[in-house]
């Protein structure tokens, strides 16, 4: 098994949750997000709950050490070791899409229209 203090990689990132999108509006968001740099977003292999991973290092990390390790916040003290990406079961990822190609790829191998250009619509 790899230590935490070997490895650092959760401190590289941090995930949001997002709704399962559903129709054209949350396409755009997804395909915004996904033109952004460092973003990701995946579908996870537990739960299939869609995630948005943005990569970006903890300011508090000095090389792979924690620096406010006794006073860490909770998501921090709550992080398994042993069930972690790099020592658990695999991959956290059912689907990843690395940038908006892979997304609207997903949308077309779904039969999902995706019309980047159509104005919302409001009700009259």
């Amino acid at each position: 098994m790899i230590k935490c203090t070997d490895c650092g990689k959760c401190c590289h990132y941090i995930t949001v949750p997002l709704d399962t999108p559903e129709d054209n509006e949350d396409y755009d968001s997804f395909v915004w997000y996904l033109l952004h740099e460092n973003i990701q977003i995946y579908i996870d292999a537990e739960d299939e709950d869609w995630y948005m991973e943005v990569m970006t290092p903890c300011k508090k990390l000095v090389g792979k050490m924690c620096s406010i390790y006794e006073h860490r916040p909770n998501i921090c003290r709550d992080y398994d070791e042993e069930g972690c990406e790099v020592n658990g079961e695999g991959s956290p990822y059912k689907l990843l899409f690395k940038n908006a190609e892979d997304f609207i790829a997903y949308l077309r191998m779904k039969g999902i229209t995706y019309a980047p250009n159509k104005a919302p619509q409001t009700p009259e």
